[in-house]
Formats: structure tokens, sequence, C-alpha cells
């Protein structure tokens, strides 16, 4: 295992586990994204993680500051902060909630 990585196990079903897929762990997987996280909060469908700072953020990504807060999975109520409803495709993988500085 990679130091200070996130890693998740259990249900995937939303891909709530944010490996890239939504296969089942019964071992932790690395969060994708090589971020690292100093909570993670998880929900039945869903989980979200607020970032250390000076991590370094996904390539094309705007800079992490203190506090950012990444969710990922299912989002049928709104619930990856990205101003939509909705869960065609799942979110596979951390992805910034909008509008933080």
């Amino acid at each position: 295992m990679q130091e200070q990585a996130a890693y998740c196990w259990g249900r995937n079903d939303y891909s709530e586990l944010a490996d890239g897929t939504t296969i089942t762990a019964t071992s932790p997987v690395a969060v994708a994204g090589g971020l690292v996280f100093r909570t993670l909060s998880v929900g039945e469908f869903f989980t979200g993680g607020v970032a250390n700072a000076g991590a370094a953020a996904p390539p094309g990504s705007p800079p992490i500051s203190a506090g950012t807060v990444y969710s990922w999975g299912d989002n049928s109520f709104g619930q990856l902060g990205r101003n939509t409803t909705g869960n065609a495709t799942p979110t596979m993988t951390p992805t910034r909630v909008l509008y933080q500085p």
C-alpha cells in the first residue's frame, strides 16, 4: 500500500470506492487520482473526502488548497455537489465539488 493514499473497500455498485470500477472489493483498493485525503465520509452509495493541503492535483485540475472537497459515486439526489441530480452514470473517481475557492 502507498503511504498516505486513501483506500476503500466493500460494495461498489456506484463506484463509491473510486477505483474506476463498479466491482465489489473485499480488501482495500486505492482511491484513484493520487490524492491524499485528511478525512473521508462514506454514504451508502457515495463517498466524499477533504484533501490535504499541498496534495498534487489531478492533471488539468485547479490546484488543491486546504480543505478542497471531492466526491464520487451515485448522484441521484445531488449529493455529490455538482449542481445536478440523476445517476445515468456514476462518478467513478474523485471529482472536485463545485463552488470552492
